[in-house]
């Protein structure tokens, strides 16, 4: 999720510069959730069936659901204010907090011979990484809103399907790498972990530093179709504790049906 919090960051701070970036970031935020949740687990579900735990599911089900109504509802006055940025985050540090707690993270750390040295070297290899998407990030923005004046297009429209299918990229690529060590369960996890961060701690770092607009397309046609599609795979999962192959396809329907209708209900 480091890429939606480098747009969202980026957006922040040129929205406070006096450029209207509200669009590109909150489009690349929900954006991003409903392309991984439709179309990148469809694609993953065609390579193989994938399983989540019920107890987890419940988990991250409820915390998926739950940030997609607590994003309707601040929204439901046309933006997200700086105090809600803060909601956002306080929110996503105690559902953090809860996994923690529950996989007793603690426990399991302490007295791990070699700990520190590998913590050192991955705080360095995240520390070079962070400063080429924080620097991709703002370019992200910028020819963002060039293209949507140059297309003729709303700056939600680039954000959900152009900024938001390619900062959903890193999931697609994480999930693959751990159906390759027959990990299924980490591959679901990631995807729908990774939504709850884009919509809480992603939206809520750029939101504290300048607050943004909603655009009115997000709030009545995006939000109740991620929430439909959040919906859609917990019930998947669900039923069957598994997402087939059959059902990797139906998503992935689902997300050009979510494109088609898009296009002919907003341009």
């Amino acid at each position: 999720s480091v890429p939606e919090m480098a747009i969202s960051i980026a957006g922040g701070l040129d929205r406070l510069a006096g450029l209207e970036t509200s669009g590109i970031v909150v489009g690349n935020a929900v954006g991003s959730a409903i392309n991984q949740l439709t179309l990148i687990l469809g694609i993953i579900a065609m390579f193989s069936a994938l399983f989540i735990k019920r107890e987890r599911l419940i988990r991250d089900g409820i915390a998926l659901i739950g940030s997609i109504l607590v994003l309707a509802f601040m929204a439901f006055d046309g933006q997200f204010s700086v105090t809600e940025g803060y909601v956002l985050i306080a929110l996503y540090l105690v559902y953090l907090g809860d996994l923690f707690r529950q996989e007793r993270i603690h426990e399991k750390v302490r007295g791990h011979k070699g700990l520190h040295l590998h913590i050192f070297r991955s705080l360095l290899g995240l520390a070079g990484g962070l400063l080429l998407v924080v620097f991709a990030s703002n370019i992200v923005v910028r020819n963002g809103i060039a293209l949507a004046a140059l297309w003729g297009v709303s700056q939600t429209f680039v954000g959900i399907f152009i900024t938001g299918l390619g900062t959903g990229l890193p999931e697609l690529a994480v999930s693959f790498a751990a159906l390759r060590k027959k990990e299924m369960e980490m591959s679901v996890s990631n995807l729908i972990g990774s939504n709850i961060c884009d919509m809480l701690l992603s939206l809520g770092l750029g939101t504290i530093i300048a607050g943004f607009l909603v655009n009115d397309a997000i709030l009545r046609y995006d939000l109740p179709a991620l929430l439909l599609v959040s919906f859609a795979v917990v019930a998947f999962f669900w039923s069957g504790r598994r997402l087939t192959k059959r059902e990797g396809m139906g998503l992935i329907l689902i997300f050009f049906a979510y494109l088609i209708f898009r296009l002919q209900l907003y341009g």
